[in-house]
């Protein structure tokens, strides 16, 4: 955004562009409410906002307009000592950000990664604090792939009531992750360098997050 913000202002030098990072919920919110005139997100509105209506900031006579610009994966990190990748499939991801499955050597995660040692350790996920495109997307495949372990449904904000560790943004998860021991989190694919990661079961296939695996999604959406 920085970069196109400065070669439109060279092209138009009577624009000026403001702005503000607050996060993709919080951007979502002021634009249905007119309060800004253009906002970024990792998710699309929903038929039913485009339908409340609001968008006072639209120009007269036009409705919200949505571009698609960019595909943004979504990694599960964690810290485990000695371990830096887990198979999980989604119902024991669900599970795990649920709340039911509390222990990194529950049988669900062991059934799944036999050659990993496993610590009897307390599970810490972390998820956003704000709303949160990011978690609309991640509870959206939740919801559409384990539904019988994840009954919170698609929400751009995360059910107080499964506890967890809150932080806000993508960069307050990471460093949350990072600071301490049995830790997961979901966040910008774009993020997760360095960071231990889970590959997802996808078919009969253990899936990591990359590019490539987001150009595949794309090609098939």
């Amino acid at each position: 955004i920085q970069s196109w913000t400065k070669l439109f202002t060279d092209a138009n030098p009577n624009a000026q562009v403001q702005y503000d990072p607050q996060g993709s919920g919080a951007g979502r919110q002021a634009f249905q409410q007119g309060g800004v005139q253009f906002a970024g997100s990792d998710s699309a509105f929903k038929t039913a906002d485009i339908a409340a209506g609001g968008f006072a900031a639209c120009a007269k006579g036009s409705d919200i307009v949505e571009i698609p610009a960019y595909v943004s994966p979504i990694a599960i990190v964690f810290t485990l000592k000695g371990i830096d990748s887990l198979n999980l499939d989604p119902k024991t991801i669900a599970g795990i950000f649920a709340g039911t499955i509390t222990n990194w050597n529950d049988p669900a995660i062991a059934a799944t990664n036999p050659k990993a040692t496993l610590p009897d350790e307390t599970i810490s996920p972390v998820h956003r604090s704000d709303k949160s495109g990011t978690t609309a997307n991640f509870t959206d495949y939740l919801a559409q792939t384990a539904p019988d372990a994840w009954t919170a449904g698609s929400v751009d904000t995360w059910p107080a009531e499964l506890g967890g560790e809150a932080a806000e943004k993508t960069s307050g998860v990471v460093k949350a992750v990072q600071g301490g021991e049995g830790l997961i989190g979901y966040i910008d694919s774009s993020q997760a360098k360095g960071f231990s990661s889970v590959k997802v079961k996808v078919g009969s296939d253990w899936v990591e997050h990359s590019a490539a695996g987001a150009s595949a999604t794309l090609d098939a959406s």
